[in-house]
């Protein structure tokens, strides 16, 4: 009491001196301000006759003198209530956006004891400042969206290129690249799960890249593969935050098919079209071991071709190894320190994908003959033999979380117990089931069919 002056009122509902003003009294208007903001207060705290003036910052509807709203939800529904149409509610909106913000500054301004006209101007300098922020972010984005195009364009390029080649080989061979284009397909479709999951930025920004590189993988398989070619525009498009700028550029011998990290982004792996495989170190992009891997030869129409497709290569969990994958019906595995081959996994068909364990105690293949494989990674020795009945690639066995688990898909989804062969569990479905994603923990798996349900 006694301090009307310092008081600065916000009119949300009613109408100013409609208690003394004898036209507002005639409307039956209601007064908004209380007694000791409309007359002076004296110093025995009394209220006297003498009329005060008030500073108060006006939130009403400025077109209807309507009742003021605190929030433009609120509004909104009002005026929807109303049946207004879309048009008319965005603009009144809008208009009460301003108001809302003017009036913000008008309550400011009187607490700051700064004239509101000075204050709107700080306000609009402020805002152009954060304009040309934006700008200049923008600028960046577009920027790295060229960058990528151009990276998509390439990859379509380098695509096309290799298109004829498919044309020598015979309709297993062909069936066989086919089925290869979607295993690299499920399989960036599970690193890009694990992307989506995880709360790491690094671990997000890595999974999106190995995810990239395998769509890219999937469409040099199968140029025609238009599922792939479509997720890839779009992902590539959709993940372009995810990616980092590049810092430097590995100078290779030929094209590169891959590259990928180890979990601790110390060193990179790369594979290219002359079978070479090479480990990087990462900060200072110097080679630190390279071989050269199974070649891809393929025996078509009596005669050998040998095609340009790159190794599959992939680090062990710990980097100290890393495994190659050919059309020579074996796996290799190197030393990621001196780049010498330790040993080979032979298989009697074609391989289609590889995988280690987390724990890096495994390694799960699958082969063209229907049929996943465990092997111990200390002897080489293949412990199991599990049924895969599609036998189409990598996406029809995985390890599950720790690596404890194996799971094989056909018409059913199979769960073994990786260290015995054990069947665990067999779920059944009508019809087969293309690629699934297993939880962190490992204790749910969502699967998609042939009829994408």
């Amino acid at each position: 009491m006694g301090k009307s002056d310092r008081v600065i009122a916000a009119i949300i509902a009613g109408e100013p001196n409609a208690s003394t003003d004898p036209a507002k009294i005639e409307q039956n208007m209601v007064e908004c301000f209380p007694e000791p903001l409309r007359f002076e207060v004296e110093e025995d705290l009394s209220i006297s006759n003498r009329q005060a003036e008030p500073v108060a910052a006006d939130f009403r509807i400025e077109e209807t003198g309507e009742e003021g709203w605190v929030s433009p939800q609120a509004y909104r529904a009002q005026m929807q209530g109303q049946g207004l149409p879309a048009a008319v509610i965005a603009e009144r909106l809008k208009v009460h956006a301003k108001r809302m913000e003017l009036m913000k500054l008008k309550i400011i301004a009187g607490v700051i004891l700064v004239d509101l006209g000075e204050l709107t101007k700080r306000d609009q300098a402020y805002q152009l400042e954060l304009a040309k922020k934006r700008a200049k972010v923008l600028r960046r984005w577009l920027v790295a969206v060229a960058g990528l195009t151009i990276l998509a364009v390439a990859s379509s390029v380098i695509a096309l290129r290799n298109a004829h080649k498919v044309n020598v080989l015979n309709q297993a061979q062909v069936k066989n690249l086919h089925e290869a284009s979607w295993s690299a397909f499920y399989q960036a479709d599970r690193f890009f799960a694990d992307a989506n999951t995880s709360q790491d930025d690094s671990v997000i920004c890595r999974k999106s890249q190995e995810a990239l590189l395998q769509l890219a993988r999937a469409v040099k398989f199968n140029p025609n593969n238009q599922v792939a070619r479509e997720r890839f525009a779009w992902e590539l498009g959709l993940r372009r935050a995810s990616l980092v700028q590049s810092t430097a550029i590995l100078s290779l011998q030929s094209s590169a098919a891959m590259a990928t990290f180890s979990n601790d982004g110390k060193k990179i792996l790369t594979s290219e079209a002359d079978d070479t495989v090479t480990v990087w170190d990462a900060e200072t992009q110097q080679r630190t071991a390279t071989c050269q891997a199974g070649k891809q030869i393929i025996q078509t129409l009596g005669r050998e071709v040998i095609d340009d497709l790159a190794p599959y290569a992939i680090f062990s969990p710990d980097a100290s190894r890393f495994l190659t994958v050919s059309f020579e019906k074996r796996v290799e595995i190197w030393d990621s320190e001196s780049g010498k081959k330790i040993r080979d996994l032979k298989h009697p068909e074609l391989i289609a994908g590889a995988s280690y364990s987390a724990d890096g105690k495994w390694i799960l293949t699958t082969c063209y003959d229907s049929k996943a494989r465990i092997w111990d990674v200390k002897t080489a020795k293949m412990i199991h033999v599990l049924p895969c009945p599609l036998g189409v690639g990598q996406e029809n066995a995985a390890f599950i979380s720790d690596g404890s688990r194996v799971l094989t898909l056909g018409k059913s989804i199979s769960i073994f117990e990786t260290a015995t062969g054990t069947e665990l569990q067999k779920i059944e479905h009508t019809s087969p089931i293309n690629t699934v994603v297993c939880s962190q923990q490992g204790n749910i798996i969502a699967g998609l069919d042939k009829q994408q349900r």
